[in-house]
């Protein structure tokens, strides 16, 4: 959360020396490369074998 308080302040500083279309393309690419990045690290693993199916108790 920090890192996206950060973000903020740094898009602010950034539209001051650039245009701010300049400003959203760099903040999509970097959403887009953090997204990347992170994908694998956030991606629930997959189970190795299928699961049992539950017995009924009849």
């Amino acid at each position: 959360m920090a890192g996206q308080g950060l973000a903020a302040a740094g898009a602010g500083a950034l539209s001051e020396v650039l245009a701010p279309g300049a400003v959203m393309a760099v903040a999509g690419a970097a959403s887009a490369v953090a997204t990347l990045l992170l994908w694998p690290i956030l991606t629930p693993s997959r189970p190795s074998a299928p699961a049992a199916p539950a017995r009924s108790a009849a």
